[in-house]
């Protein structure tokens, strides 16, 4: 027998509409309210078997979609729209669905709705056991979860180990919301564990709320410890992890609104945050390369054979040199003997080591006052345009 929905974690979310309008009475309302709950069970029963796995599922009265196919089920006219996967719900697709549409036109199946291959596809079977066994375990009334922190205060490891057993599944179900972020589900779902027994050991039941309303903040801190830590090379803070979430998370609905990619200005104003803020977070969620990664399987080439070695010279280094060479004799060669020695001596040309205007006056006999003058001379004459020209080009 199929469970009740409610003990699904976040099975089906079905939301109904009255249909009559205020003109009419309450009799015809009860009737169209009644009429509309029997749709949706059928629409529920009909994709139960197809899905098997928890999916969010809105039902809704008289609001089509352009695109999608229509679907006849039991009678009812269903124009559905298979959403892309979203970090809400990695474990299943986010189906919308519209019924009712007085748009439809009559007719069989236009396509039955096929799930895709899911973003975790469970092919790991230890964790696939994992999750069948926490979802047998039974939850506990909120008068069990007192005693059983009474116990844990008292040093009684068997009523740690049963509170916890106990929540299991919402460490998943919080684990799930933090998928494809750098850590697997089976790494996430450890780290969740790891921040439940800590809430657990610091639980106070004498505060009147239920142990998982304070043990799911501890869960979302070790989860998200863990992405800051382990899921890149470069450690992000955990604000910085924390905003490339929400990020993410309002990214993914905004999609499923507008049916594009929205921008970053629209993604701020959906969180209250500077178009700033979000762009600069985006451009830290960059992964990570391989520098001995293949470009293709199969190939050997990576992408350290076509990066440049900063430590080598460049092949045309040598020929620019001797160009370069060439073209400062050139110049030189239209200076006096004298200026040209000077500057020659001053900055070194040829030379190990550049010469001061007084060690260049003592070679010349002149004193340092006028070897600065017969530099500055020669420096004038070397700006000017016919001279400098073929220069200039070696700057860039």
């Amino acid at each position: 027998m199929r469970p009740p929905l409610r003990h699904k974690l976040k099975r089906f979310k079905v939301k109904s509409r009255r249909l009559a309008s205020s003109k009419s009475n309450c009799k015809t309302r009860k009737r169209n309210s009644k009429h509309y709950k029997n749709q949706i069970e059928k629409i529920r029963n009909f994709f139960w078997p197809h899905q098997k796995l928890e999916a969010r599922c809105r039902v809704e009265k008289g609001k089509g979609f352009s695109t999608g196919n229509r679907v006849k089920i039991g009678g009812i006219h269903v124009r559905f729209s298979l959403c892309r996967f979203t970090d809400l719900c990695p474990l299943s697709l986010q189906v919308l669905f519209t019924c009712a549409n007085p748009l439809c036109k009559e007719g069989e199946v236009d396509e039955v709705p096929r799930l895709s291959k899911r973003p975790y596809a469970r092919e790991d079977e230890s964790l696939d056991q994992y999750l069948q066994e926490i979802g047998e375990v039974a939850l506990l009334t909120a008068d069990q979860e007192i005693v059983l922190a009474k116990r844990i205060k008292k040093g009684d490891q068997g009523a740690l180990e049963e509170l916890t057993t106990a929540n299991l599944r919402f460490v998943v179900s919080v684990a799930k919301q933090y998928q494809n972020q750098g850590l697997s589900m089976g790494d996430l779902i450890n780290e969740g564990n790891l921040g439940l027994i800590k809430a657990a050991k610091r639980f106070d039941e004498t505060k009147g709320f239920k142990f998982i309303s304070y043990a799911v903040w501890w869960i979302r801190q070790a989860i998200l410890q863990a992405l800051a830590e382990q899921s890149r090379i470069v450690r992000l803070p955990l604000n910085r992890v924390g905003a490339l979430h929400k990020i993410g998370k309002a990214s993914s609905g905004l999609e499923q609104e507008y049916g594009r990619e929205p921008s970053p200005g629209e993604i701020a104003d959906e969180l209250g945050m500077n178009d700033f803020e979000v762009r600069d977070t985006l451009k830290i969620s960059s992964r990570h390369l391989s520098l001995d990664a293949p470009f293709k399987d199969g190939e050997d080439n990576n992408l350290l054979d076509v990066l440049e070695d900063g430590m080598q010279p460049p092949p045309d280094d040598p020929l620019l040199d001797d160009a370069l060479r060439r073209e400062i004799e050139k110049a030189l060669a239209t200076l006096t003997p004298r200026e040209a020695e000077v500057i020659t001596l001053y900055f070194g040309i040829n030379r190990e080591q550049p010469l001061t205007l007084e060690e260049i006056g003592e070679r010349f006999g002149l004193t340092r006052e006028r070897v600065r003058q017969i530099k500055e001379k020669a420096l004038r004459r070397l700006r000017h345009t016919s001279r400098s020209r073929p220069l200039k080009s070696y700057l860039h």
